[in-house]
Order: structure tokens, then sequence, then C-alpha cells
């Protein structure tokens, strides 16, 4: 099965690109909106404070005025000012009342600074909430649409770990390497090949699987030897397999720990492969480097893992860690800045969509099955409009790229309504 674009030329990905646009839009649109719900609301709680502030700074300077006018009326003129007798001090009721005010004055500031820090405290417990409840859906929606998302992927990895309890079982792992820097990692279910919710034997995936990687010690002389070991009916305790390394852990028995751990890395000189034999107490006396054939074993064995894993790769149960640019985007708050890298990844090849479409209101793209048959796939631009709506211009904005809209900022002088 190939895909074509909408004037039936060779479309450059293998899967429905316009299904992942279609999910990448709900997904991204929902971060930006509520990305921005939270910047306007900080903003707004900004400005209130500093209003706020601006009122006690006012009412701090009324009340120098207010000090400074009862202390100059309480006080009498000097004698050799007015070439008079010194008149008699302030009447005592004079005074008992100045010093009244000027406590009332202070007391109705300080009730002022309380109001401020209480309100700036409750609206920063509130900002704190509502953008913890907005986290939670900006990672429901994410999660959401790279669970189900394909994308071009750069590398991958697979993992599978057998897990202690009664009843053990492998859990599985991808991460992918894709356009932008972007690193996702998934929880696989075993889906179509139920044989991986238990225990695997290498035999699963290879008939025979000897490998000169025992040990013998002699009973005179202590001299250890090498001995091949048949390990076809051993269980696969972990792996961990990708395109520059490997490392496969193999068990006697589902709940015996691993015995052998094999480590193979890929440089220059193509692979190189050790053996650690955790379990032997002779095994430090012989070398660690595998042998060449037993070499060539241990990848045959890591290329059939791989493959089994990888036709899981659509059992996304659910998201284990989301990554730009080597950072995790929920704990640096990255969302929006994901969903404009992505925009900029997606751009071009939407933009050729569009000029290949034979309507410009649907982006149009065709898969070719094996017999010859083709399937017309459309995305109707109105259905991708509509998300747009709730955005205002700076959040429609983010999405000019992808040249959906008809508005582009700084260039048209009217935005669009926001819904």
């Amino acid at each position: 099965m190939k895909y074509l674009f909408g004037d039936s030329t060779p479309f450059p990905l293998a899967y429905d690109f316009l299904a992942t646009l279609g999910g990448f839009m709900s997904a991204a649109t929902t971060v930006v909106r509520l990305a921005g719900e939270s910047t306007r609301q900080a903003a707004h709680n900004a400005s209130q404070a500093e209003a706020r502030l601006q009122g006690i700074a006012a009412v701090q300077s009324l009340n120098r005025a207010i000090v400074a006018g009862i202390d100059q009326a309480l006080t009498p003129p000097l004698a050799e000012d007015l070439g008079v007798p010194s008149p008699t001090e302030p009447h005592p009721a004079a005074v008992d009342h100045g010093k009244r005010v000027k406590e009332d004055a202070a007391r109705l500031l300080e009730e002022r600074r309380r109001a401020h820090k209480d309100a700036t405290e409750r609206e920063a417990g509130q900002l704190r909430t509502e953008h913890e409840s907005r986290q939670v859906e900006t990672r429901a929606a994410l999660e959401q649409f790279f669970r189900a998302a394909k994308l071009p992927v750069l590398s991958s990895r697979v993992t599978a770990k057998l897990l202690e309890g009664a009843h053990p079982k492998n859990e599985l792992c991808v991460v992918f390497r894709n356009q932008g820097d972007v690193v996702t990692s998934f929880v696989l279910g075993a889906g179509p090949q139920p044989a991986w919710n238990g225990p695997r034997k290498v035999s699963d995936f290879v008939p025979t699987f000897d490998l000169l990687v025992g040990t013998k010690k002699a009973f005179f002389g202590g001299l250890v030897t090498p001995i091949i070991v048949h390990l076809a009916d051993w269980t696969l305790g972990h792996a961990d397999v990708h395109d520059a390394g490997i490392e496969i852990g193999l068990r006697k028995k589902p709940d015996q720990k691993d015995a052998y751990v094999f480590k193979l890395t890929k440089g220059d000189q193509g692979w190189r492969g050790v053996v650690d034999r955790v379990e032997d107490p002779h095994g430090a006396a012989l070398p660690a480097d595998l042998a060449s054939d037993d070499l060539e074993k241990v990848l045959e064995l890591a290329r059939l893992v791989r493959t089994s894993i990888g036709e899981l790769v659509d059992q996304r149960e659910s998201l284990l860690r989301l990554e730009l640019d080597g950072r995790d985007v929920f704990a640096n708050a990255l969302s929006p800045q994901l969903v404009m890298r992505l925009v900029k990844v997606f751009a071009p090849l939407v933009d050729t969509i569009i000029a290949r479409s034979p309507s410009p209101q649907e982006l149009s793209l065709k898969k070719e099955h094996e017999d010859g048959r083709r399937e017309e796939l459309y995305l109707r631009r109105e259905e991708l409009l509509k998300q747009l709506k709730p955005l205002n211009a700076e959040g429609r904005g983010v999405f000019a790229p992808l040249g959906l809209d008809d508005w582009v900022p700084t260039l048209t002088m009217r935005p669009p309504e926001v819904g």
C-alpha cells in the first residue's frame, strides 16, 4: 500500500498524514488556547496587583501630608519669629485628637496593605489551581494525539522487561525520535501478539541458540575454559534494541535473575559485543568479548525481537515521556513551543498538499492498494478553521505557517472573529 497526493503524484510518507494533521490541529489548538488563558490570567493578576500597589502609595503619601499638617498645627511658633511672648502649649484635647487621627490613618494604611497581600495570595492560589487544571487538560490533549498519530521517525528504540510476580509478563516500550527533535516514549500493549503477555523463550524467535559463553574449571590446575551453552530454552529477561546499541539479558527460568547479559555497540568498524556472565563465579576468568559467530547470532536474535515489538507500535497504551530538545515538555511547560515546532515541521508538507489538492476547500490524498485500487482521503479546510475559531489573533497566528487560514498576522488589516 502506498499514498499519493491529490494529483496522483507519489506522496513521501507511507501513512495517512491527513489523519495525523486533523488530530494535531485538535490537540494543538487546545494547547494554544489553554496557554493563552493562563498568560492572560497572569497578566490580569499582575495588573490588578500593580493597581493596588499604586493605591497604597497614594494613601501613604496622603498620610504623610496629614501627619505633617497635624504636627504643624500643634507646634507653637517661636517667640523670636513673632516678636511677642511665646504662646501657650496646644490644648490637650487637640493633641489627643491629632494623635487619634494619625493612628487611624496608619491603621487604614495597614489594612489596605493586608488587603493587597490577601488579594495577591488569593489570586495566586486561584491562578495556580487553574494553571494545574489546564496542564492536566494540555497533557491529556497531547497524549491523545501522540498515542494515535503517525509521524516521520528518524530513529526508534524498543525495550522489553519481564516483570516480577506470580504471573510474570513483559512490559513493552518504544521510543521514537521524530523530526523537530521531538522524542516520545510509550508503553505498548501486546495486542495481536498475546505471547508477549507472558515470558518469551529464545526459541520463540530462533530455533537454536548455542553460544560459546559458558565456563568450565578444570579439577586439576583450576584452568577455566569456555564451553558452549544451549540457550534456546532460556527466557528473555530484558531487551533494549536500537540502531547503535543492543542489550539482551537471558535467564534460565522466568523467576530467576538474568545469568547472561549481552551488550553490543555499533561503531565505525561495525558491531562489537561482550557478555556479562552475571551468575557464573568463573566468568571473570575469560575474556568478555563475543566471538564473531556468537556476535552474529545475538544480532539476529535482537533483530527478530525488535521486529516483533515493532509490529506493536500502534498498540500505545500510555505516554511515558515527551521531550523537546532533550527537555521534558510537561515539567518545563514547553507545550506551546512543541506546537510551534511541529507546525514548522508540518508546514512544507501541508503547503504541498494544498497546492496539489483538486479543490481549494479540501486537503486531499489518495491511498493506493496493492491491487491498484485507489481510495480518496480528504480533510475539509472548514473543519480545520473551526479548530482555530476559539483562538485570539495571537493564538491563531501560531498556525499561520500551515497556510490554512486566509488571515495572516501583520499582513492583513483585520483579524478573524474569535468564537
